[in-house]
């Protein structure tokens, strides 16, 4: 008997693999069709990440700037509170790239995950059809 608090059901338990580990076999588990549709939706995404490169590089610009200026700052005035502003402006200006950057990584190595599956779905349909 489940008691309350003891983690996933016993029904869930073994119907839904760890996303760590099992999503490989998820994508194995598709049809053609739906290998295609989430492969478009990974190419998606990649392409909304790298929609703004643009704006984010110029708020890396911007952040190196404060950086600077608060060194600057630093060195002639000390530690104040205009050095610690800076600072801080300058890591709420590095969160969206870094942000954006790790979400495009992710979503390429979907991407390239869906690419080698449907590779290796070409390879087993070539050697049935010589078999």
């Amino acid at each position: 008997m489940e008691t309350a608090g003891s983690g996933r059901s016993r029904r869930t338990l073994s119907s839904t693999p760890d996303t760590g580990e099992g999503w490989l076999d998820l994508l194995r588990a598709l049809t053609d069709e739906e290998l295609g549709q989430y492969g478009q939706l990974a190419q998606d995404q990649i392409e909304r990440e790298t929609r703004w490169n643009w704006a984010q590089r110029a708020g890396l610009l911007l952040a190196a700037g404060c950086v600077a200026w608060a060194g600057a700052r630093l060195w002639a005035n000390g530690l104040d509170s205009g050095v610690g502003y800076l600072l801080g402006f300058a890591a709420i200006a590095c969160y969206w790239p870094w942000r954006s950057g790790k979400t495009q990584r992710l979503w390429e190595s979907h991407k390239k995950a869906v690419d080698d599956e449907r590779l290796r779905r070409l390879g087993e349909d070539g050697n049935e059809t010589r078999g």
